[in-house]
């Protein structure tokens, strides 16, 4: 964290820091704790299949047999 924070903060960074602020909002994540190699990308697919392999394990429970794959009926 002190290493981004270092590099936010520099001399190097501050032209790319100007042009960046002048010309929109945004907004700037440093997240401490993510494992060597592991991107913001791969830990939310993660997270997802996740969610979506708990989602499976409650319907089987339930007796619902929903694979998550079902198509959506159209309405109407």
């Amino acid at each position: 964290m002190e290493q981004a924070r270092g590099w936010y903060d520099s001399e190097a960074y501050a032209p790319l820091k100007a042009w960046r602020m002048a010309r929109g909002r945004f907004t700037l994540v440093l997240l401490q704790g993510l494992p060597e190699g592991a991107t913001l990308r791969s830990t939310a697919l993660e997270a997802v299949e996740q969610a979506r392999v708990q989602q499976q394990r409650v319907a089987a429970s339930l007796g619902e047999g929903s694979t998550g794959s079902e198509p959506v009926p159209s309405p109407g």
